[in-house]
């Protein structure tokens, strides 16, 4: 859930914008563009969040390579 802020979310085929107030579901092969400061929520299962961090920090590692 967004609490603050706004992002926007990019697939393959299409974009998405999220604001403040809105819950969301993101599937896998997206990318994440944080537009204004944010706040929010995420609810996942803890094996599958532990995976997505995992990605998350190899991939900013990369970008910083």
């Amino acid at each position: 859930m967004v609490l603050k802020g706004r992002l926007r979310i990019l697939y393959a085929d299409r974009e998405e914008v999220l604001t403040a107030g809105q819950a969301y579901y993101l599937p896998p092969g997206h990318n994440v563009v944080v537009e204004e400061d944010c706040e929010v929520v995420e609810f996942s299962p803890k094996g599958e969040y532990d995976k997505t961090l995992q990605t998350v920090a190899r991939n900013m590692q990369g970008a910083a390579a």
